[in-house]
């Protein structure tokens, strides 16, 4: 395989690529990517995992993650402060009924399991 035929597939490789595994870009300066690297190293953690790691916990709900951005948000005046209330008090409304009925996401995942399979495991 000729060097050309080998770059235009590394190229139709990373066009695929984007589209069907979309990639997370950032934009930050040269000392704070540097300092990303050098704690993502300290804590033996690649740039796939962190961001994964994060953005999962951002999507599930993470109560760590959603404290962190909740407060990013309050000091960087992000939103009103109407609506952080409010959706810190559905927030904590949702909580109030996981408690009160105790159910864990998993307890959920395996009701919703059962109703898209049928009775037949009951």
């Amino acid at each position: 395989m000729s060097e050309k035929d080998q770059e235009d597939r590394i190229e139709e490789y990373g066009w695929l690529n984007r589209r069907v595994y979309p990639t997370l870009y950032y934009d930050s300066t040269d000392s704070v990517y540097v300092r990303l690297i050098m704690q993502l190293e300290y804590e033996k953690l690649t740039k796939t995992e962190f961001f994964r790691a994060i953005v999962d916990g951002f999507v599930d709900g993470d109560k760590h993650i959603t404290s962190f951005v909740e407060e990013y948000k309050e000091k960087k005046q992000i939103d009103s402060k109407r609506s952080r209330r409010m959706v810190d008090k559905e927030r904590k409304e949702k909580e109030d009924v996981d408690k009160r009925f105790g159910l864990t996401s998993e307890d959920i995942e395996n009701i919703f399991d059962l109703i898209e399979g049928g009775a037949e495991d009951v």
